[in-house]
Parts: C-alpha cells; structure tokens; sequence
C-alpha cells in the first residue's frame, strides 16, 4: 500500500472517531500539498516573519514538495481540525551529524494557545527518536517569546547561543522518547508508514 492510501485509510479512521474539538495529527504527504497552502493564508504577516525570517505570501511548486517529502531524514507532522490543516511542524536530520535534526513549525493564528505546538513537537521527536536522532536544533528570533516559551515548557535540556537577531536552540531529547516508542507500531520509511495509533490533543 502506498503512502497516500495508508495516509488516507489512517485519516478515514480519525473522521469515524472525531469528538468536536479534537485535533488530529499525521505525517504529511505529497497529497496534503494544498493543505499547506491553505495554512500559510491563515497566518498573519508577522506570523509568516517569525517562522521564515522574511515576508512571505506563496510557495514555489518546489517549497511545497519540500514540506510534504517523507523520508528517513525528513518528516512533517501536521495538525487537522476537520479537514483543515492548522499546524505543522518538520523535522529535517543533517547530514553531518546523523543524531540532530533541524526542527521548525507553524500554527494558524487562530489557533494559538491550544497546545497545538507542543504536541507536533512531541509526535515529532517520537517519530525522530526512530531514526536515533538525540538532538532538535532550532534557529528563532530572539523576539519570537512564544516559541522560545514552548522550548523551555518542554522540559527537555536546553541550550540557546544568541546570534544578533537570532537564538540558536539546541534541545536534547530524553531518553526516555526512545523507551517509550520502542512498543509502538514503527514508520516503515521503506514502504510507506503504519498507523501508529491516535495522537490527538483538544
């Protein structure tokens, strides 16, 4: 089965099984790319500044292959109210050092301060312990107080170099991400992924 077809079977179930006020989060796929345009317009202009540095106000063709790429070394979460995506969060392994991985995300604005954040963060660093990442790195505005917030609200160690206008983040992912995915239903990165039981937050 592909990808997609797992991706839409496990998103069937989800629908049968939706409370109101529930949020739903899965891996992304290259079927999900018009959901990640639909996000970006309900993100405010400084919203958009804060997760890219720059204003934005569309994706190339090729920023949104990008997004929904799953592989071993890249993953994007995302997070659906209904049929809308309203969060998403990805990690991307470097290549230098196999056991980190760059995180970045973004939730609608409409949407903040429902804990969205914090649990594509924490269904991402589960799926990344899989693949022996140990670290999350980040690079963050040293304005952006919500989201250097939700670094520290983690609880995980925690180490911030300010660089002018930027802090560069360095998560450790504890040990215990690893214990507790090993009795959970793997991704099988060669041949799509398997549904890893609900993950929802309200």
């Amino acid at each position: 089965m592909t990808i997609s077809l797992l991706a839409a079977a496990r998103a069937r179930r989800h629908t049968r099984n939706r409370t109101p006020g529930t949020i739903h989060l899965r891996c992304l796929t290259p079927d999900d790319g018009r959901h990640v345009t639909d996000l970006l317009k309900r993100m405010s202009p400084d919203s958009r500044y804060q997760r890219y540095f720059r204003p934005v106000h569309s994706f190339r063709p090729a920023d949104i292959a990008r997004f929904v790429t799953l592989s071993r070394d890249h993953v994007a979460v995302g997070a659906f109210d209904g049929p809308s995506l309203i969060g998403i969060a990805q990690s991307l392994r470097s290549s230098k050092q196999p056991d980190r991985a760059e995180v970045a995300g973004e939730v609608a604005d409409l949407h903040h301060g429902r804990g969205v954040a914090t649990r594509l963060v924490n269904e991402l660093a589960e799926l990344a312990t899989d693949v022996g990442v140990t670290h999350f790195t980040a690079t963050v505005l040293t304005d952006n107080r919500p989201v250097l917030a939700l670094m520290r609200s983690l609880g995980w160690p925690t180490e911030a170099t300010l660089d002018g206008a930027y802090a560069e983040v360095l998560l450790t992912l504890p040990a215990e991400l690893a214990l507790a995915t090993a009795g959970r239903t793997a991704m099988d990165w060669d041949g799509g992924w398997q549904p890893r039981g609900a993950v929802v937050a309200s």
